[in-house]
C-alpha cells in the first residue's frame, strides 16, 4: 500500500483523490457518509483533510486577488520596450 492510499475498516480504500472529491462534495451519497466517518475515526485522514481545506481556502483567496493598476502599467511599459528591442534585431 502506498502513501496515498490508506486501508480503512469495511475494506474501503481512502485515497488522496477521494479526500479531494469529498472536499468538493463530489462523492456519491453513501460514499460521502463513509468517507466522513473514516475521516472522523482516523487522525491521519483528519490531518490530510485539514491540509486540503487550508489549500482550498488559500486558492479561493488567491482567485479573488487582482493586480494593481500600477502593476499592469509597469508590465505594459516593459512589454512595449521589449517589442521595440525585438524589432531592432529582426
Amino acid at each position: 500500500m502506498n502513501n496515498h492510499q490508506k486501508k480503512m475498516p469495511m475494506d474501503i480504500d481512502v485515497t488522496h483523490n477521494s479526500l479531494v472529491r469529498h472536499l468538493y462534495g463530489e462523492n456519491m451519497n453513501n460514499s460521502h457518509q463513509q468517507v466522513s466517518q473514516m475521516i472522523e475515526a482516523n487522525w491521519q485522514l483528519q490531518e490530510e483533510f485539514c491540509e486540503l481545506e487550508k489549500a482550498q481556502n488559500a486558492l479561493n483567496q488567491v482567485g479573488s486577488l487582482r493586480p494593481s493598476a500600477s502593476s499592469i502599467r509597469l508590465i505594459m511599459e516593459y512589454n512595449s520596450r521589449t517589442k521595440a528591442t525585438e524589432t531592432l534585431y529582426e
